[in-house]
């Protein structure tokens, strides 16, 4: 009896927030619910701390930190009805400490058919079919507290991945 109670409390103090968890499960968590489930108000809710950054934007006030996660995932979830395939596909994750760093495939994203050009090698190189991106996290407590990426172009996949 004891068991289904103490179950029962658990799934309740779960519900709507993720519990405590590593620096990696809240990095793929995250980039999960945000980029392959489409749902950004998740993604922030379950994954990120309250006063979350990217490319740290500066939020002084929790008030400030606040208009900056609605500002995120307005912009987020009208990015992703606009391009509904896009999609995260992880290639490489490397922990340290409480940093996580995320290497993947991105595809379906706004750049996503654009023509490259690269005037060193010749003019076009071809449409982009998708991107490389690298993710850094900083996580607090569990949760993602800060995010910065860097992206490159994909024309071809040529064994990059």
């Amino acid at each position: 009896m004891r068991v289904v109670h103490l179950l029962t409390l658990l799934a309740l103090l779960s519900a709507g927030r993720a519990m405590a968890q590593t620096p990696q499960a809240a990095a793929l968590g995250y980039l999960d619910t945000l980029f392959n489930q489409h749902d950004p108000a998740k993604a922030f809710r379950l994954y990120c701390t309250p006063d979350f950054h990217h490319h740290p934007q500066p939020a002084d006030t929790p008030a400030a930190a606040a208009a900056i996660m609605a500002h995120n995932i307005t912009a987020m979830t009208a990015m992703l009805k606009r391009y509904p395939d896009s999609h995260y596909d992880i290639k490489q994750v490397i922990v340290s400490g409480d940093m996580v760093m995320v290497r993947a495939l991105y595809t379906g994203g706004p750049a996503t058919g654009q023509i490259i050009h690269d005037e060193k090698h010749g003019g076009i190189v071809g449409p982009e079919i998708g991107q490389d991106v690298v993710n850094i996290f900083r996580t607090e407590n569990g949760k993602v507290a800060e995010n910065w990426e860097v992206t490159q172009p994909i024309v071809k996949l040529d064994g990059v991945f």
